[in-house]
């Protein structure tokens, strides 16, 4: 793979119904002071609008001050009607090309991304683009993303390959959260917990699944006893019958030790809350495992930032809800976490997750279901094809893989959304 140093100081993309392969042709191909142009249609000008709306965002939160992106929205009546796209785009595109000559920079680099649009329009883009600055006294590029790949495919305006590139987000000039990247194809600001410090897993959490990954042989009986514990508490209706319950029950149940007295009990949850116990009993706990994990991989530079309890606001009508998001290289890992144990509710979990990273990421996505199933082959055959040995950007843990939970989360981000089922 080469690396192209050269950004464009003038970027045309085209924009699409996804608007993560624009959102990423932006970061990471204009410079810091570089103005990109946004030619849409009336069924993409909202993406274009919030794509206007992210760079001017990011402008104003560049601390340092050297972020000075600009944009403007180029809007075209016409998306598939040959002649009249044509007629269209020729005026805009020799608009720009007047425009980038009085800007007074010198031998600047102009880049058309034809990566979205429809193909009237990116055929039509492509060769308008060509001749319009053909004798032009500057650096010329088109580029295309592949998003399964993560690779920007660059040309030069004669159409001849120069270099395919890895784009990686510590080469890009605009830095992204997981939020902003929501945001900006869902068309809102969402509301989402940013992954902070004051992350606190509790030490239920922790005991819970240090037990299990030690007691991996006593599956029924532990789901069996959490299961127990949590509709004891859901009925309970006073503060005064939770101790009652807690001994009798723990009379019964010897699976989890360390805790001497129902009080101990209830402060490993760090709440005194029954109903944010019994939240926790439901599976909250285990959200926190994963949590807890994606914080140290951030550490460890393995993921570059996540967010969770990412859901939308009352103006999106899509119903959308995550555990957890994370992002390495502009591509979106979603985990859907539950301690269900069938099959067919993994099978649910993986379909939800797949369908809801879909709406904000496309194919710059995978998905992952972190559950308790006992096999997963069956839900895995639903997933292949004769051109893939093993699933693309699809993961599915289980029981007996809890004490590897870290170490296959890594690789599957650090494969980028590949796998091998005999590798655990």
């Amino acid at each position: 793979m080469q690396t192209v140093e050269k950004k464009a100081d003038f970027l045309i993309t085209l924009v699409g119904t996804s608007a993560m392969p624009n959102l990423i042709g932006i970061v990471t191909r204009i410079n810091q002071c570089g103005k990109v142009f946004l030619i849409h249609t009336c069924e993409t000008k909202d993406i274009s609008d919030s794509l206007e709306n992210f760079i001017e965002q990011k402008n104003k939160a560049d601390i340092a001050g050297n972020l000075h992106v600009k944009s403007e929205s180029v809007k075209l009546g016409n998306y598939d009607n040959p002649q009249e796209v044509y007629r269209e785009l020729l005026p805009k595109f020799k608009s720009i090309c007047r425009e980038i000559k009085n800007s007074g920079i010198d031998k600047p680099v102009i880049e058309l991304n034809y990566t979205g649009g429809t193909k009237v329009i990116s055929s039509l883009s492509c060769k308008i683009f060509d001749n319009v600055f053909e004798n032009f006294d500057g650096s010329l590029y088109f580029t295309y993303l592949d998003g399964e790949k993560s690779e920007i495919h660059i040309f030069k305006s004669s159409l001849n390959r120069e270099s395919i590139v890895d784009y990686s987000s510590k080469n890009g000039t605009i830095p992204i959260t997981v939020g902003d990247v929501a945001a900006v194809h869902m068309k809102s600001v969402l509301n989402y917990k940013d992954s902070s410090d004051t992350f606190r897993q509790s030490k239920f959490s922790k005991d819970m699944y240090d037990f299990i990954v030690n007691n991996l042989d006593k599956r029924k009986e532990i789901i069996s006893y959490l299961e127990g514990l949590f509709n004891g508490l859901t009925v309970i209706k006073k503060a005064t019958q939770i101790t009652d319950f807690l001994n009798a029950f723990s009379d019964k149940n010897k699976l989890l030790y360390g805790y001497d007295n129902s009080n101990d009990f209830l402060e490993a949850f760090y709440t005194k809350s029954i109903k944010k116990v019994s939240e926790k009993l439901r599976g909250k706990w285990f959200e926190e495992v994963i949590h807890q994990i994606l914080i140290e991989l951030k550490r460890e530079n393995v993921i570059d930032d996540f967010a969770n309890n990412l859901s939308s606001t009352k103006s999106i009508n899509t119903n959308f809800e995550s555990d957890f998001i994370a992002m390495k290289d502009y591509k979106l890992y979603y985990f859907s976490v539950s301690t269900v144990d069938t099959e067919e509710m993994t099978r649910l979990k993986l379909y939800e997750a797949k369908q809801r990273v879909k709406i904000i990421s496309d194919a710059e996505s995978a998905a992952a279901a972190v559950t308790f199933v006992e096999d997963k082959n069956e839900i895995l055959k639903g997933y292949k094809n004769i051109w893939q040995e093993n699933p693309k950007n699809v993961l599915i843990t289980t029981w007996n893989e809890l004490p590897k939970l870290k170490e296959i989360i890594r690789n599957w981000i650090m494969k980028k959304g590949a796998v091998d089922e005999n590798e655990y």
